[in-house]
């Protein structure tokens, strides 16, 4: 193809781009192809596009894999208000239901731990500064 008769990203409709957004929704969010793998396959569409305008196109149409702590959060609270009434939680991203074991992974680790941090802060003021020990990996909060 010579450069005279490529198209710039800017050259394809969004209908073009629609065709082949299931295929790519399939296999980003579905099939957790590789973005490297991903740009080869819609280049074999005949969308010729780089990496970086790839991602930009994803995330346009906010096809994202991950998810945030404040999305976490609410999935948390919403988990442990279900429980206590007595039903049982499922989590789907963008219809992929995630494995109960990711879920608990995901929402302790992004859980805020405002107990622990006012028990240590608490913990600390009570302490004279010469009764600590000299460690370095010591933080005082």
């Amino acid at each position: 193809m010579s450069s005279l008769t490529k198209k710039t990203v800017s050259q394809y409709s969004e209908a073009e781009w629609m065709k082949h957004r299931d295929t790519i929704w399939r296999r980003y969010i579905i099939d957790e192809a590789p973005l490297k793998d991903l740009l080869v396959e819609v280049q074999g569409l005949g969308i010729c596009v780089t990496k970086a305008q790839l991602e930009y196109k994803l995330k346009q149409w906010n096809f994202r894999r991950n998810i945030d702590k404040a999305t976490w959060n609410e999935i948390d609270s919403n988990i442990k208000k279900r429980k206590r009434a007595g039903k049982e939680s499922e989590v789907i991203h963008y219809g992929k239901r995630l494995k109960p074991e990711k879920v608990a992974k995901a929402t302790n680790l992004h859980r805020d731990c405002k107990w622990t941090s006012q028990t240590a802060v608490q913990a600390t003021q009570s302490m004279d500064p010469l009764d600590l020990p000299h460690a370095p990996y010591l933080l005082l909060i």
